[in-house]
């Protein structure tokens, strides 16, 4: 009898620890802001367009929007359209020292690099590895591979 008594009691407690997992899981759930950008770069990113700030670091999510030629003069940078939270952004990526991304449009794809303002929205280039350590490192981020 203590053997069934003492199995009993440990499954109450077990279905005890159970059902407070499930209701904080709830909680979380239901009280988490799903609508929000979604990251804090995201935000720093928006900002940078909003203040029209220059040689900003910002690291996001992006969705290809258009590919487009690339640009030959200088040193050669892969260019294509992004869009973050409803704002067009070039993404200028330079192919001389990093390897082209094999971006694909409308695929969500990650990237640091520094924005530039200009009229049309903006530039992020300098997603590629520093050179002679002269600032932080960029990259974007495709299906899981980094390009730098």
């Amino acid at each position: 009898m203590t053997i069934v008594a003492d199995t009993r009691s440990q499954m109450r407690g077990q279905l005890f620890f159970l059902a407070v997992a499930l209701v904080l899981g709830a909680i979380m759930y239901f009280t988490s802001d799903r609508e929000s950008p979604g990251t804090d770069t995201d935000v720093a990113l928006l900002d940078a367009i909003e203040s029209h700030a220059t040689h900003a670091w910002v690291e996001t999510d992006a969705t290809v929007v258009k590919i487009l030629a690339d640009d030959q003069e200088g040193d050669r940078h892969q260019r294509f359209l992004v869009d973050v939270e409803g704002k067009s952004l070039l993404v200028a990526h330079n192919i001389d020292i990093a390897a082209r991304a094999p971006v694909i449009p409308g695929e969500t794809i990650r990237l640091r690099g520094q924005y530039e303002w200009n009229e049309e929205g903006g530039v992020l280039h300098w997603t590629h590895r520093a050179l002679r350590q002269t600032g932080p490192d960029g990259w974007l981020r495709v299906r899981g591979v980094t390009y730098w």
